[in-house]
């Protein structure tokens, strides 16, 4: 079984991930893509890694059998902590994303990033947002065709700018023991350097590489999700 947890505002869309999630029904997978709080569905509940743990926790109660998460940006982080919490979760899976890391290793990609995007984004009382629509093209749509990237501009939600705190726990990046773990590039990000997110990825197991864009290589390009999803899912299963 296959659950997709999409996630961060301003680099994701709330529902974006609804074609992946049809194209694994299609496949035989059962699937399902989370709104996180502050998004979609769950607009009203409040923005913090602890409630992002209860919306997931609640996603997988609702499936059966071995699961996949998949998170992307700083989806990476809660798909994380839920994985070390549950072991019915066997792999996880990171698109472009940010791990659970140390404070000073996650402060240097915070600057790194900054640096590359932060003349593109507004900051006001701990939350930051995209600039203009045309900021949000040049930073994380410039894949995808002018309709869909209106479409994502037009979902983007305030993201609180320091992160969600952590729980209680030592900062790690490997979920636990009984989850596997793939990082996917994304080497035309224009947001999260390529470079970077290699670096990153030399924390996991496994890596893949998209020739797309930050934000939705599943609006771009679902397919490539939706092939290494399912393979992923159905080797979880044997």
């Amino acid at each position: 079984m296959h659950l997709s947890s999409w996630c961060t505002a301003t680099c994701m869309a709330p529902g974006a991930g609804e074609t992946v999630v049809d194209g694994l029904a299609k496949a035989g997978i059962a699937a399902s893509a989370v709104d996180l709080p502050g998004r979609g569905a769950n607009k009203d509940r409040p923005i913090c890694l602890s409630e992002s743990l209860k919306v997931i926790d609640e996603a997988i109660c609702a499936l059966d059998g071995p699961v996949v998460l998949c998170g992307h940006s700083y989806g990476g982080v809660p798909i994380s902590w839920a994985a070390m919490r549950n072991d019915r979760i066997t792999e996880v899976v990171h698109l472009a994303a940010i791990l659970p890391l140390e404070d000073e290793i996650m402060a240097g990609v915070v600057e790194a990033t900054m640096e590359r995007v932060g003349h593109r984004m507004r900051f006001e009382d701990g939350f930051s947002t995209v600039a203009s629509f045309q900021d949000s093209v040049d930073m994380m749509y410039g894949d995808c065709s002018p309709e869909d990237a209106r479409w994502a501009y037009d979902r983007l939600v305030p993201e609180p700018f320091n992160g969600m705190p952590e729980p209680g726990a030592a900062a790690t990046t490997v979920p636990c023991d009984h989850a596997k773990v793939t990082y996917v590039v994304c080497k035309a990000d224009s947001s999260m350097d390529a470079d970077l997110q290699r670096r990153i990825a030399t924390l996991t197991r496994y890596v893949v590489e998209w020739p797309t864009g930050h934000s939705l290589p599943w609006l771009s390009q679902p397919q490539i999700c939706i092939d290494l999803l399912a393979r992923i899912a159905r080797a979880a299963v044997r």
